[in-house]
């Protein structure tokens, strides 16, 4: 049983409103105990696809299923076809050793058919672990790569498909097969073994076949490789080279098609276009790390001005992930336990900053990493540590696997921008972040990237206050404010300023404390109705009061001075002075102002005492 359908069937539970019965939804996971449907199985270009939300990793729910006979043994030999334990009776089992051209293996790719006709496919490594171990499909070499070496000079067929190579090769012809599918291409390092070859690219009679080959043929020529068409009038719908052998079955057959194949023209690569019907595409449900906020798999930004403690708030919810506790509006995400985070800080240090409000966090700093630099070789060989970038993807899919993260924390943002990148050109922010949000949604991982606010204070649309190109706030699928409050500015508010995914939650506020080691750490305090608009408009009517509270300050001094006050003589004397509450508690505030009781019963009351004077 490997088709998608079935796969879910069997891993659907019986209580009948639960969401595994949904089509084409989520199930439960078989290699943990999963109380929410957590695996997602689809299937593209005949290969099986599986994710856990729940960070179970993919070995672990292929021998799960496996051990529930719903999976294939791995007992067949490449290059020959066996039964295929635990699939469908009369299933068969193709093995397709892919190796490089210098012959090493690679991988294996695993092809089962079945009585009824339908066809999946499986990858698995060289040690015989499913999975590609984190290679793409487009990295790996052309199926039979390493028959180029012995026949130099030779034109050669490339079509799609292991299967179709093998037809061609029986009858004698130098041919390769693709194995990234019709959705994707191989890359030009894997197509460069071409060079100084005639190719004859033979594609499948549907348009996904044919855009397949477009993609290759523009790679090609753009190598100088002359690049030549296979047209076979007769094929039927989705034919391939393995159809022509099945019907013609004729060396003669085949070289008169050879000959007559014309140059690939430029023209043709325009006219190639990728399409999906809709009613193909199963719908998916929006998995969380923090529900309403942050989503699995997707581009989060926590914007703000410096000092209102964005980098504390990303590091309580890294200690929050770490240990599986709730988070602060004490929702709990789609996470079954406790997983991973990966932490690429660009400005705070790890020993007297970062591991400090960690531990006052509580967190599992087990499972918490660091990515601190890539390193490459100069001119002289010589190792060269620098910072990573965004464009440093594979070190950091590296470090999300190393610890089964859930949660990548870039702080900021504009400090891993490739050096290249102008963080204020929409065209290049979305080419910088687009390949970070194929990364999350590949691994399921939520990223956290932390940006400041622009300067124009006037402008009181959340939208248009991050810092650089509006491109950015385009790109995430969610978006996250920090301000401080009117009401009182030793308190912020975390409000959300877009999300694509859910309604929008109620802004949350909480305060920065101490924790006992002297670490800074977060205390929350529960919700507010402020929204991410009306914070700045706030803001910015405070901008506008600066003359009032310059007088305030100079009035709370004046009241303070001889000494504790209490409260209600001080707003008397203010309001005496034409200084309204609203500016007074901002005062105090700026003032170092302390509120404490003296006395008991009636005769007691609050007082306030100037401690120290704050750079105002």
């Amino acid at each position: 049983m490997a088709t998608p359908d079935a796969l879910r069937a069997a891993l659907q539970c019986a209580r009948p409103r639960c969401p595994c019965r949904r089509p084409g939804g989520t199930v439960h996971c078989p290699s943990h105990d999963d109380q929410r449907p957590s695996l997602r199985v689809t299937e593209r270009d005949n290969t099986l696809l599986m994710h856990c939300f729940a960070r179970c990793a993919q070995e672990a729910v292929i021998d799960a299923l496996r051990a529930r006979g719903l999976w294939p043994a791995r007992d067949a030999q490449p290059g020959a076809p066996s039964s295929a334990p635990g699939s469908a009776a009369g299933a068969r089992e193709m093995v397709y050793a892919i190796r490089d051209a210098a012959g090493r293996l690679v991988a294996e790719h695993v092809r089962i058919d079945r009585a009824s006709g339908t066809k999946t496919f499986l990858w698995r490594r060289p040690d015989g672990r499913p999975g590609l171990g984190g290679l793409k499909t487009c990295e790996l070499p052309l199926y039979r790569s390493e028959t180029l070496a012995a026949r130099a000079g030779e034109r050669v067929v490339l079509c799609e498909g292991e299967k179709a190579a093998d037809a061609l090769a029986g009858l004698g012809v130098l041919a390769l097969g693709t194995t990234t599918g019709a959705s994707a291409t191989p890359s030009r390092d894997v197509l460069s073994v071409l060079r100084g070859r005639e190719v004859f690219l033979w594609p499948d009679a549907d348009e996904p076949g044919r855009a397949h080959m477009s993609r290759i043929a523009q790679h090609l020529r753009a190598m100088g490789v002359t690049v030549r068409r296979i047209d076979w009038p007769a094929a039927p719908p989705s034919g391939d080279a393995g159809d022509f052998i099945a019907a013609d079955g004729c060396v003669d057959a085949l070289e008169a098609l050879l000959d007559a194949a014309p140059l690939w023209a430029a023209e043709e690569d325009a006219a190639a276009a990728e399409l999906v019907r809709l009613s193909n595409v199963a719908a998916e449900t929006v998995h969380w790390l923090w529900p309403g906020r942050i989503a699995l798999g997707k581009l989060t930004l926590l914007a703000g001005d410096p000092g209102l403690g964005k980098s504390l708030l990303a590091l309580d919810l890294a200690a929050r992930v770490s240990t599986g506790r709730e988070m602060p509006d004490a929702a709990r995400g789609d996470l079954a336990g406790p997983a991973g985070v990966v932490l690429l800080s660009a400005e705070d240090a790890l020993a007297d900053t970062i591991r400090p409000r960690l531990d006052a966090a509580g967190a599992d700093c087990t499972r918490i990493v660091a990515l601190q630099s890539v390193t490459e070789r100069d001119a002289d060989g010589q190792a060269v540590p620098r910072q990573a970038t965004l464009a440093d993807l594979e070190a950091l899919r590296r470090a999300v696997r190393a610890v089964d993260a859930a949660l990548v924390v870039i702080d900021p943002l504009v400090a891993y921008l490739p050096a290249r990148v102008d963080a204020h050109r929409d065209q290049d922010v979305r080419r910088a972040l687009a390949p970070l949000a194929a990364l999350a949604a590949e691994l399921g991982v939520a990223v956290l990237a932390i940006r400041h606010l622009n300067k124009n204070s006037s402008v009181t649309n959340a939208t248009y206050r991050g810092g650089g190109s509006i491109a950015f706030t385009a790109a995430a699928r969610s978006e996250l404010l920090v301000a401080a409050d009117p009401a009182d500015p030793g308190r912020r508010v975390l409000a959300q300023v877009k999300c694509n995914l859910a309604a929008p939650p109620a802004a949350l506020v909480y305060r920065i404390d101490t924790a006992p080691g002297g670490a800074a750490r977060l205390r929350w305090l529960g919700e507010s109705a402020l929204s991410a608009n009306a914070l700045l408009a706030a803001h910015a009517r405070d901008e506008d009061d600066q003359p009032a509270l310059a007088e305030a300050l100079d009035v709370l001094r004046a009241i303070l001075a001889d000494g504790p006050v209490p409260a209600g003589e001080v707003a008397r004397l203010a309001r005496q002075a034409g200084v309204s509450e609203r500016t007074l508690k901002r005062a105090k505030h700026a003032l170092s102002v302390r509120s404490g009781r003296a006395g008991f019963g009636s005769a007691g009351g609050w007082r306030w005492t100037l401690l120290e004077e704050a750079d105002s």
